[in-house]
């Protein structure tokens, strides 16, 4: 199969285009990858207007992705035809939404990547699968993974796998996942592991992607939304509150139920 990439240049991105382009069964068309200067990251350790506590956040996620994903990266080669680019340009570039059109891929992937505009909605209608962290459409917004922590509801976590259209992570959906959680995880360790699970998983929705029976996005009355702007030291320290006070334990011990309570949509071409 071949297919086209569009993601981002952390190193969770590197790992994700990189352990896609050993799949024997897929050809790498294109790998697109932004740079993003302004990422929430880059801003808040930047930035004095942020706690040490913010900052340590940050710091941290960093460890735990090294630990998780640096030495795959470090011995493996960036995915074939990767091109590195600013945030935002593919919908501005005449000249890069064109060399897309002329790899003919069957299918484009993105996954940490800024909003797609058209014309490349409407050219790539039905082949087009964004990755989004979160479990749409209860979480939407920013931090979809890291909020259900803050409102201790660990059920809520997990990854979207969805067509692309013009509505922000509101694409109709394909399958959906929750993450492997151990009683001594934190939320670097549960994020990124979820991360390696997706990636490993893509191949799967990529098999079934023209015959899957893909589910629109019901509307949601107690759907919650965050923006960058909501993440500050009150909410860190009330997740560390949290995994300090056995939100995990409490979790597993319970997880079926808690887990029936907020139904994902699980596409039974691919169990």
């Amino acid at each position: 199969m071949k297919i086209g990439i569009i993601t981002s240049n952390e190193l969770r991105h590197k790992f994700f285009r990189r352990l896609i382009s050993l799949n024997k069964d897929l050809e790498i068309a294109f790998c697109i990858c932004e740079e993003d200067v302004t990422s929430q990251k880059n801003t808040v350790m930047d930035s004095s207007n942020y706690s040490a506590i913010e900052k340590k956040h940050f710091i941290a996620r960093q460890n735990s992705e090294e630990d998780f994903f640096k030495s795959f990266v470090d011995y493996t080669s960036d995915a074939l035809n990767t091109i590195l680019v600013k945030k935002n340009i593919i919908n501005e570039d005449i000249n890069l939404q064109s060399y897309i059109d002329k790899c003919e891929v069957e299918i484009i992937v993105s996954y940490g990547c800024s909003i797609i505009r058209e014309p490349i909605l409407t050219k790539y209608s039905g082949r087009f699968i964004n990755i989004h962290l979160g479990l749409s459409p209860y979480y939407i917004g920013s931090g979809t993974n890291f909020w259900p922590l803050v409102n201790n509801e660990p059920e809520y976590i997990g990854v979207t796998y969805m067509h692309i259209n013009n509505k922000i992570d509101g694409g109709n959906i394909i399958h959906q996942i929750r993450p492997t959680i151990y009683e001594t995880d934190n939320v670097h360790s549960i994020g990124n592991r979820l991360i390696r699970d997706m990636t490993l998983f893509l191949p799967n929705i990529l098999k079934i992607n023209n015959n899957a029976n893909v589910v629109e996005q019901a509307k949601n009355t107690n759907q919650k939304s965050y923006k960058i702007k909501d993440f500050n030291k009150k909410s860190v320290l009330q997740m560390l509150n949290n995994f300090n006070e056995g939100m995990i334990t409490e979790y597993l011990s319970n997880k079926i139920k808690r887990d029936n309570q907020v139904p994902i949509i699980e596409n039974k071409k691919i169990l």
